[in-house]
């Protein structure tokens, strides 16, 4: 029958943070409910008065027409009416029972209270009330203490024994009661952090889940995306595919066409994939940790547009490069955190532009502390969706594929460099520009890049690279693209440790690759084998992998000179190597 009252409306609430809102209201009304009535008849007994007479009823029906509203699910009405009856209350017994009621104590007690019920107003989402609550406990506080002193209302006429029973008897009663809200302040406080914990673990799973799940994905993605990028260099010499026999409407496509669409299709799978690894490692806190080295800004931007290219290509899109002369030197920057930024922007503006228009990139350097990337596509953007365009899950248009990730995760990389990304104002409202402005700190030395990437042959023209892979259909395509490019490559598999040393020292290569986990052979026991062999320890070693646990800091961390994410993009590959290899540039 008790827990009626206390439950009264909770059925109503859809969070549970609401219902033990309630819950808890109901709770504390029927304690002040039955404090009232025990200690003002006791109070009466003392000290026969009208005012007992009429606070004391009044007071307690306040407090039960609280529980009427929860169970009416009046919610705001419930919480406001607590916080008006204790507030005037106070007052009205401070005024009184005069030296009846510890003043300190009455002090404490309406600041627990209006903290309590006013903290409930934001749950409501009720500033206005919040507000004006906390400004009618100052107003009323201010009044008590002067009240107390300079006695502007004569309070009840009491004898020192009375006097002295009254205070303790309300001493004890608001104390009861501070002590029941600190006690469900730290109850919460401790399911919160049991919530928490839960939470993380639940967290730290899901990501775990995802990283075997696309670690195991990214292992046939990796053939799949090394055909689509063969096929697109290619392109130009695959003959036209047309069924004799099919309507003219749904005939197949050319297969310089089917290139361009296997190769969009794999991309945007390979990017999806990375996103969503990236955001569940954003909420669980471990991202990655920013390493500035110096390197060619002009030579990054150039190549990702070369990549971009392939993709803005069908929908007859251009991309136009504006860059100052001052950003073609060397600058001193987190070369992979960039390179996820530029890559993010560029294929966002490429695929929500018009077809047949021009998507223009501009690096500009502000001043000596400060550079801006720009980058303007043709097509609106919804005035709502723009305010929310750098939160999760959200896409700008519905006629693209999106996981709605990427401007969030493009906005946290920018913020981890220092720097700030919005959406620019544009005199042309069928233009968009996103706009970033980061710390610029010029390199140390200028350095040399590779004018075009993967496609070129011979370029690293007999150079030795001894490869270990345990997957013969991605190492083939590794290996294919190697020897394109005059690499004396040789692959092993099924190695052991010992074999391994062996055939490295047989080869005496210029670089080596090598998987992080293969059956009998661990990419990293490899590398801690040739860091502690005189003939090998100065053999750059380039580490390949699908695990979603293992960062190129990692890797450097355990000695590799670099490391690249399956499924490998063969752009991304060549540019690696010209850090190891001899080269000649291409034009």
């Amino acid at each position: 029958m008790l827990l009626k009252p206390i439950v009264a409306g909770a059925d109503g609430s859809e969070r549970d943070v609401e219902k033990r809102s309630t819950i808890q209201l109901n709770a504390m009304a029927l304690i002040l409910f039955s404090l009232v009535v025990g200690v003002g008849g006791y109070f009466y007994f003392l000290k026969s008065s009208l005012l007992f007479l009429i606070g004391v009823p009044l007071e307690a029906f306040c407090f039960l027409a609280v529980i009427f509203l929860n169970w009416r699910k009046q919610y705001f009405n419930a919480n406001l009416l607590m916080l008006l009856t204790n507030v005037i209350f106070i007052g009205y017994w401070s005024t009184v029972l005069g030296d009846g009621i510890s003043i300190e104590m009455l002090l404490v007690f309406i600041t627990v209270i209006t903290f309590h019920l006013t903290s409930s107003f934001v749950l409501y989402k009720k500033t206005k009330a919040l507000l004006y609550g906390i400004v009618g406990c100052i107003l009323m506080v201010i009044y008590i203490i002067m009240n107390a002193y300079m006695h502007f209302i004569t309070p009840l006429d009491l004898s020192k024994n009375v006097t002295a029973v009254m205070r303790w008897a309300t001493s004890i009663a608001l104390l009861v009661f501070i002590l029941s809200i600190l006690t469900s302040y730290a109850t919460q406080i401790n399911g919160l952090l049991i919530e928490s914990r839960r939470l993380q673990m639940a967290s730290e799973r899901k990501t775990a889940y995802l990283s075997e799940v696309f670690h195991e994905v990214r292992t046939p993605l990796n053939v799949v995306y090394s055909i689509a990028q063969l096929f697109l260099l290619k392109k130009d010499k695959l003959s036209a595919l047309e069924e004799e026999d099919s309507d003219e409407e749904y005939k197949l496509p050319s297969g310089s066409e089917m290139a361009d669409q296997l190769y969009s299709s794999t991309a945007l799978t390979r990017n999806i994939i990375n996103h969503v690894l990236e955001i569940a490692k954003i909420e669980s806190g471990k991202f990655i940790e920013i390493n500035k080295e110096d390197f060619s800004l002009f030579g990054l931007v150039n190549s990702t547009i070369a990549a971009h290219s392939y993709l803005a290509s069908p929908k007859g899109i251009k991309i136009e490069l504006e860059i100052d002369d001052a950003l073609k030197q060397a600058i001193h920057s987190d070369k992979m955190i960039l390179t996820k930024i530029f890559n993010n922007l560029l294929s966002n503006g490429i695929k929500y532009t018009t077809n047949n228009t021009v998507v223009r990139v501009v690096l500009k350097k502000a001043d000596d502390y400060w550079w801006t990337l720009s980058i303007t596509n043709t097509g609106k953007i919804d005035p709502i969706i723009a305010r929310a365009v750098f939160e999760r899950f959200v896409a700008k248009g519905e006629s693209e594929s999106s996981s709605g990730l990427g401007l969030a995760i493009t906005k946290h990389l920018v913020e981890l460099l220092g720097g700030e990304i919005s959406i620019l104002s544009s005199p042309d409202p069928d233009l968009t520009t996103m706009h970033v402005r980061l710390p610029y700190e010029a390199g140390a030395k200028p350095l040399v890049q590779l004018n075009k990437v993967a496609d070129g042959k011979n370029i690293f023209w007999k150079s030795k690279v001894s490869m270990f892979e345990d997957d013969p259909m991605g190492a083939g395509w590794v290996m294919r693209f190697l020897k394109k490019w005059g690499v004396d490559a040789k692959l092993y598999k099924d190695e052991d440790i010992d074999g391994a040393i062996n055939r490295i020292i047989a080869d005496n290569p210029n670089l080596v690759i090598t998987d992080l986990n293969m059956p009998g052979l661990s990419g990293e026991m490899l590398l801690k084998r040739m860091r502690e062999h005189p003939a090998l320890k100065s053999i750059p070693v380039l580490i390949v992998s699908a695990s979603e646990s293992f960062s190129e800091n990692e890797a450097i961390a355990i000695g590799a000179e670099g490391f690249i994410k399956k499924p490998i993009d063969f752009g991304e590959l060549c540019l690696t190597l010209a850090k190891f290899l001899p080269y000649r540039a291409v034009s």
